[in-house]
């Protein structure tokens, strides 16, 4: 795997392991009021998903290994450019929802051989 794959690869997994932290004993209604838990998640979404985009760019071949690449890509471009229609219920599901499947991928993508 490509170096530079590697770096954008725990730029994920570091935004990711933010998230965590942000949303630990945090409800989502909790969520949905803050507006810095609320701006601190989707910025690091969007890390993520620019990330992803990147990687993708750099030939890595999906291949099943992260699921919902595309979608993940698709929804950081909503936040950058469809900001003012976030619904933070929305940013908070797929932050609870979709982060440990995709941790899980990262970290077995990035102790797979060279």
């Amino acid at each position: 795997m490509k170096h530079e794959i590697i770096v954008y690869l725990k730029d994920i997994l570091s935004a990711i392991e933010s998230i965590e932290a942000f949303l630990q004993g945090v409800d989502e209604e909790t969520f949905v009021k803050s507006d810095l838990r609320r701006s601190a998640v989707e910025r690091k979404s969007i890390i993520i998903g620019e990330a992803l985009h990147q990687v993708n760019k750099l030939g890595f071949s999906d291949e099943g290994k992260i699921a919902e690449l595309q979608q993940i890509v698709g929804f950081r471009h909503r936040l950058v450019h469809g900001y003012r229609m976030i619904d933070g219920r929305r940013v908070y599901a797929a932050a609870k929802d979709g982060m440990p499947t995709l941790k899980t991928a990262v970290i077995g993508l990035l102790h797979e051989p060279n």
